[in-house]
This record gives C-alpha cells, structure tokens and sequence, in this order.
C-alpha cells in the first residue's frame, strides 16, 4: 500500500510541571497534525509556574475568566519562598544564577550536593529543593551540572525514604527534570538505580509523590527504545495498569498515567509484545474515557500498538476498540482525530479480515469529511488509509466506489505534494487488484488527468507507481477507452513525461516504453 504511517517522532519526553498538590499532564498535542511528528512532547521539562500556566491555558483555551483566575490560584499554590526562588530561576536580567558563567553554576551545584550529605534533614531539604528549583530554569538548565556534581545518586537515596514523602517528592521532581534532558543525562538517571525505585513508589500512600513517579517513569520510557525496554522489565506497566485503576475518579492521576502508559507503547522496534497485551483491556477504557486529554492519550497508545505486525493489529481488534476508533474519527477535535486516524489507518495495513473489520465499523462514513479536512496530514492518512483498502479484495473496492470517494481521491490532484501522492498509490492499488469493470468506474472519475500529472511531475517516489497505473489501465484493451486516450493526446503526454525523465530508474524507464507500445497498439 502507500507510505503513510511512520512513526510518531523519535524522542518521548516532558518534564514535569508540577505546582502545589496538582499534577497535571501538558504533554499537549496543541498544533494536532504537526503532532505526529511530535518528538517534543516526549520530555516535557517543567520550567516555571508561569510556563505551566500558559501552556495549560493555551490548551484549555474555552475556560470563562473566573474558571481561569481560579485555575492560576490552584496550581500556582506557591510559598513566597518558593516564588521567591522560581523568579530567581526564571530568567529576568538581575538573576544570579541566570549567570553565563557556567563555574559559579556548577560551584553552586556543587554546593547543593555536598549540603545533600548533610545529617540535618532541614539542610537536606532545603538543598533538594533548590536543586528542583535550578533545574526548573526556563533556558538552559544546569542539568549536566547538578549530574557533574553528583547529585543524582543522593537524589535517589532519597527515595528510599518513606517517612518522608516531601523530601521522596522533591526529589522525584527533580529527577524527572533531569531525566527529561538528554538521552546521556536520562541514562545517569536509569545508572543510579532511580527506576525499580520508582516503580515500587507507584504504590506510595501518597497521591502527589504516586503522580510524580509515574511521570519521571514516563520521561525515562520516552527516551528510547532502550530506556522503554529497561522501565518495562522492571514491571511498571503492572504498575501503572493498578494506577490506572485505583485513579479513576482522580482526572490529573488519571491523565498523567494514561501518558505514561502511551511511553510505553510507543518506538521502534516496538515492546514486547508480552508487555503490551496487558496494557490494551486498561486502553481501552481510557479511550471510552469523557475527558478529551485521557481519550488522546489513549488513541495515540492504540496506535503505537497497531503499527507493526498482524499480530499486533490483532491485539487492538480483540479488545472490541475499533468501534470507537472509528466513532472517534467523526469527532471536532483534530487532536482526537489524529492519533484515531492513525489507529484505523495501521489497523488496514492488515490482512484482508483485519480491514473487513475496519470496513463493517463504518469508517469510510468519516472519509469524505476527512478527504476534505483543512489539515494536510489529515487528508493525507486518510487517502493513506484508502491506498491500504484499495489493495484488498475487489469486494472492498467496491466499498471505496461506492463511498463515492474515487471523486475526492481524484480531487486530490491539486492538493499538496505528499496528499497527491497517498492519492496516486490508491488509485494504483486500486488498478492493480480491482475488476476490469471497476478499474473503468475509476478512469470514468477522471483518475487519468491526475495519473499524468504525476507522472510528468518531480516526485521520483510515486512516479513508477502513477506509471503502473496507467499501463494497468491501457491493458484493460477497452475500445471506449482507446478513444479517450486519443481525445486526450495520452501518447504525447507520455512522451513528453518520458523527456522529462532521461535520468530515470530502469523501472520507470521500462514503464515508458511499456506504455508507448501498448499505445501504439490501441491506435492501430
């Protein structure tokens, strides 16, 4: 089929933005489309309350002022120390540590660290939040620092202390912000011993420190195939399944474990398959979840499940999901469509069975209205998503032409380079394993004009493929269509393609000469 699909971006972090006692996920996919190559939004580093604020309120932009106002109370819960020291670390002109004078910020790590040796845990905690608040910096902040400094070992010790789930929250906060920078600086994190730490803190009696864990856990899974697999074999998704559960009716909780379980999901090569499959019964309810942030979160981990093998597929259709996948993609909100889209179109690169189910959920009902999306993405996995159904059985061909979609493929011709491609490969697909009569149907829609163009155009990596569906056609040696080629001049149009090309593969090459005899041919 086409070449849709790929993967969802390459890194999977975000730090943490955490104020008072709210944890909240901003991981927010606010451009939608843009957000399938959405490696930012992997780590997300928690910088400033203010920074977390207008990220929130960019996201939930419906909120009325007094809701607003209330919202900026809530999560800002901040002493006037603690704002005292954020300003410190938020980047205005008189700032000490805004410094660029990376030795008085290491001196200053160094500092802390050693104060982390303390015996009096006031001292102690003093230094670990001052630490987290270093590493909240807006620009540039001093992760390798406080890791030159030795602190992340301390930090972890930290964790170890029950009777203190401040000073164990403190330090999750801050571990997180460092494992949220580079993959070098997430590796310190995994080295130190943080992760099976971690997990086992999952089950913490305490909400705030339960939340966090789960976020540094999703940051560290984020990073890499390696990290992913790492955080996996130390059993978190068992974890994060119980989280799920026991955080139902606490929506931040909830929010926050259903982006961490996505982390889990995602990269290539993909996780176990082991892993995964208990994951799916907990995805499944997050995505018949009312609350749009759990619902994306979920979608996009269905679709990290079902990009790969037909038995991964088959997970994703045993859990009775795709219904609401396909429901999901009549929804207003382009971050729900995205990642839903995504899932259906995977689903269709299956076998035959896989896409009959696609097909018996009603999802070309949603087609036309995606075909004519004003996001390019969109209309360009949609007509990705038809390219795979259009290589199926003649039966779910027919389904195609009789969604009256060949018209909106073919509209396609005018539309950007990489939708007019997906377009093409489903035309093609199309040609290739449709009935005589329905390759006709096609031509009728007026596929030829777009075929031509693409095949007098520059892209070299649909030129072959608008070029098999032409001969496909001529080779349906149809005297009504022999005229057609004539009235359009379809030899000269291939020749003039084939000039255009003198540095073209044997493939496309042999493509040109296959076409101009069978040409010949029809005129003779």
């Amino acid at each position: 089929g086409g070449g849709g699909g790929g993967d969802a971006g390459d890194g999977g972090k975000r730090a943490v933005v955490w104020c008072g006692s709210v944890v909240d996920s901003l991981a927010k996919r606010l451009e939608t489309l843009q957000v399938v190559e959405r490696a930012e939004l992997y780590k997300y580093m928690a910088r400033t309350p203010e920074k977390a604020l207008r990220d929130r309120l960019e996201f939930y932009g419906k909120l009325q002022h007094d809701g607003r106002e209330a919202l900026v109370t809530e999560l800002r819960g901040l002493t006037v120390d603690d704002s005292a020291d954020l300003k410190d670390t938020a980047g205005d002109g008189s700032s000490k540590l805004k410094s660029k004078d990376s030795e008085a910020l290491q001196a200053k790590a160094i500092e802390l660290s050693q104060q982390l040796d303390s015996d009096d845990m006031e001292v102690v905690g003093q230094s670990v939040c001052r630490i987290r608040r270093l590493l909240s910096r807006e620009v540039n902040p001093p992760i390798q620092e406080v890791i030159d400094a030795g602190a992340v070992p301390k930090l972890v010790k930290l964790l170890v202390l029950h009777d203190s789930p401040k000073l164990q929250f403190e330090a999750a906060w801050a571990l997180t912000n460092i494992a949220s920078g580079t993959s070098e600086h997430t590796k310190t994190v995994i080295d130190a011993g943080a992760v099976p730490l971690f997990i086992g803190l999952l089950n913490s009696p305490d909400s705030n420190v339960r939340s966090q864990v789960c976020w540094a856990l999703g940051n560290i899974a984020g990073d890499s195939p390696v990290s992913r697999d790492a955080v996996l074999e130390y059993g978190a998704a068992a974890g994060f399944i119980k989280l799920a559960e026991e955080e139902a009716d606490n929506l931040p909780a909830l929010r926050n474990v259903t982006w961490s379980l996505s982390n889990l999901c995602r990269g290539r090569p993909p996780p176990p398959i082991h892993h995964i499959e208990p994951i799916i019964p907990v995805l499944t309810r997050l995505v018949n979840n009312a609350d749009n942030e759990v619902i994306i979160d979920a979608c996009w981990a269905l679709s990290y499940v079902s990009d790969g093998p037909n038995e991964r597929i088959n997970l994703v259709i045993h859990a009775n999901v795709v219904d609401r996948l396909v429901a999901l993609l009549h929804v207003p909100q382009v971050s729900i469509v995205v990642p839903a889209l995504r899932a259906v179109g995977n689903i269709v690169t299956g076998n035959d069975q896989q896409t009959q189910i696609v097909l018996d959920a009603g999802a070309l009902d949603a087609f036309p209205m995606l075909l004519a999306h004003a996001r390019t993405n969109i209309r360009k996995e949609t007509c990705w998503a038809i390219s795979n159904i259009t290589a199926g059985l003649p039966e779910q061909i027919q389904r195609v032409i009789d969604a009256r979609l060949l018209p909106l493929l073919i509209a396609r011709k005018d539309d950007e380079p990489e939708v007019l491609r997906e377009a093409t490969w489903a035309i093609s697909n199309l040609t290739d394993g449709g009935t005589a009569e329905q390759v006709r149907e096609c031509v009728n829609a007026g596929c030829l004009p777009l075929l031509c163009k693409v095949a007098a155009g520059r892209d070299e990596r649909v030129l072959h493929v608008a070029l098999g569906a032409i001969r496909n056609i001529i080779n349906l040696d149809n005297v009504e269509l022999a005229h057609l080629f004539e009235q359009m001049d379809l030899r000269a149009k291939m020749e003039a393609a084939q000039a255009d090309h003198p540095n073209a593969n044997a493939q496309v090459q042999e493509l040109f000469v296959e076409i101009l005899t069978l040409l010949d041919r029809e005129i003779d």
